[in-house]
């Protein structure tokens, strides 16, 4: 991608969404055709073919692995470039699900740092990722980018070869960076609860070399399984038909948005569900006895309701009174 305009494009417009879901592609990809999203069936119709509440974003962002075909900015900068597009874009509100590729992922989990560390004004973003997809993220590194920096230095008397981009020595496998972030996103996953997905490329790319190898594309994190599919780096997330992996993405919205909903609910002072056995019973007192004073064989009913409910020997019933 040679333009050096970054922004968001928007897919689907949904006034007021009930979530947002933003796809970030990775090193030498677009918006577009990472995704599939110019074939007939894609991420996008099947997910709008069940949920058409949501509003859908593509992110378009200046990331080659040359400077001659455009460069890369540093990942904390472009995180932090990132989050100021999302938030003059997207509503304000919404939940927001991101689904990355490669280094989209590193993306993803660098502006979410950001907006909760260094760049606290758009922290209304970054407390807002719900759910994020992984899709052959390189979480501790590629061994891709050694081989393309010993490639450069082969053909390094060929200009076009000899310059890599920052992206590239941020990918260098088991890069002190990509480890101390990983150890940051563990850390936040486990008191924020975002919802995770993962998933690694099982075949190499035109048969030479796999991207990103099942260990480095796991997260380390707790309850999540780096899941292997049957596609090389370039094919791994654009399925040509409907998967698991696509319902897995509108699972973690439906979840998202039934979090929200219950956050919104704590918040107004909406009846949340009985935490205690008594709690459930609080009507029979108006039916045992007058209204707010019951009568004293109406609490005993109510009292041993709870007993029966706590013990199962105790066979006693309601209508026994």
């Amino acid at each position: 991608m040679t333009s050096a305009q970054s922004e968001l494009i928007k897919l689907h417009h949904c006034e007021h969404p009930s979530a947002t879901v933003i796809f970030i592609h990775g090193l030498d990809g677009d918006p577009w055709s990472t995704w599939g999203f110019d074939r007939s069936e894609s991420w996008l119709s099947w997910l709008l073919s069940s949920r058409n509440d949501v509003a859908v974003w593509t992110l378009k962002y200046r990331l080659s692995a040359s400077w001659w075909f455009g460069g890369s900015m540093p990942l904390a900068d472009r995180a932090i470039n990132t989050l100021a597009i999302i938030n003059e874009k997207i509503d304000k509100t919404s939940p927001i699900v991101l689904v990355a590729h490669s280094y989209g992922g590193l993306l993803a989990k660098q502006l979410v740092r950001a907006g909760n560390d260094t760049a606290r004004e758009f922290d209304s973003v970054s407390r807002r990722v719900a759910g994020i997809i992984f899709f052959a993220t390189p979480n501790q590194g590629s061994q891709i980018a050694s081989y393309i920096k010993a490639f450069a230095r082969v053909f390094s008397k060929i200009s076009i070869f000899a310059r890599f981009s920052p992206a590239v020595r941020e990918l260098k496998h088991n890069a002190p960076a990509l480890r101390d972030l990983n150890l940051w996103f563990r850390g936040y996953v486990a008191t924020h609860k975002i919802l995770i997905k993962c998933y690694h490329e099982t075949l190499p790319v035109n048969g030479a070399v796999i991207v990103v190898d099942e260990a480095s594309s796991d997260p380390g994190l707790q309850g999540v399984t780096s899941i292997p599919i049957d596609a090389d780096h370039l094919t791994i997330c654009k399925p040509t038909r409907r998967n698991f992996c696509a319902s897995d993405l509108i699972d973690i919205i439906q979840q998202s948005v039934v979090t929200q909903e219950a956050a919104a609910s704590a918040k107004t002072g909406a009846p949340e569900p009985p935490t205690r056995e008594r709690d459930r019973f609080d009507g029979l007192k108006d039916t045992t006895g007058s209204a707010g004073d019951p009568s004293p064989d109406g609490w005993e009913v109510v009292e041993r309701r709870v007993r029966q409910l706590t013990d199962p020997s105790d066979t006693f019933k309601i209508e026994d009174a």
